[in-house]
């Protein structure tokens, strides 16, 4: 009996620890697989707030530019087409201009005629001046001569002013890119009728700063890395 006895305590002892090294393994097992599977922290409310508004907001995005005329005219020429890179001052297309041109041509006839007025009514308030004074003339006379003289002189000043007027417009038949980037869209074609923008005005060409974008869409990236991190 004694020995019976002594053999069922041992079998309970090592039953026992069997069971006890079992649970052990699954606890084991249990907290292993836990371990594996990453943990994200939850975004605190203050953090969550940040919206794709204030992202665009800090960062307003890349530069657009449309195109347009500042001349009536015809398209001479065009040099770029859309996805071809440019640079600041660089031509995108030539327009036709022939009636500026006329009109700057007849400027400057008028412009040679003013002057000549004037440098004639110089010379003749100049004469006036000295019969004045030797008593051959009045001085209503004289007086008269020199109003006409800076009449002539002001008509000459203000028909400069409108060469150089027209010479700058003459300086719009050439479209150039405003800043780097790309040609994004051209909406026109050689002999095509130019206007010049605004309501009436056709959009000639888009240039895109595309590095400028780039750099927004990687900082936005980054800031949605921070908000989910």
């Amino acid at each position: 009996m004694v020995g019976v006895a002594a053999l069922v305590i041992a079998g309970l002892v090592a039953a026992g620890g069997i069971i006890s090294r079992a649970k052990s393994n699954r606890e084991l097992v249990q907290w292993t697989n836990q371990q594996a599977v990453p943990t994200v922290a939850s975004p605190s409310s203050s953090r969550a707030t940040i919206s794709e508004s204030e992202i665009a907001r800090d960062h307003p995005g890349y530069r657009k530019a449309a195109i347009y005329a500042r001349v009536n005219g015809y398209l001479k020429s065009w040099e770029l087409d859309i996805g071809a890179p440019v640079q600041p001052g660089q031509v995108l297309a030539v327009i036709d201009t022939p009636d500026l041109d006329q009109q700057l041509a007849q400027a400057k006839a008028t412009l040679a005629s003013a002057q000549a007025s004037a440098e004639l009514a110089a010379v003749t308030a100049q004469r006036w001046d000295f019969l004045v004074k030797r008593q051959v003339v009045s001085q209503q006379a004289a007086d008269n001569a020199t109003s006409d003289a800076a009449a002539k002189k002001a008509a000459a000043d203000a028909a400069q002013a409108n060469v150089r007027q027209l010479e700058a417009m003459e300086t719009f038949k050439t479209i150039v890119a405003p800043f780097d980037g790309v040609v994004t869209a051209r909406n026109t074609d050689i002999g095509a009728l130019i206007s010049p923008g605004g309501s009436a005005g056709q959009e000639l060409f888009e240039v895109s700063d595309m590095d400028t974008f780039g750099s927004t869409c990687r900082c936005a990236a980054s800031r949605r890395n921070f908000i989910q991190g």
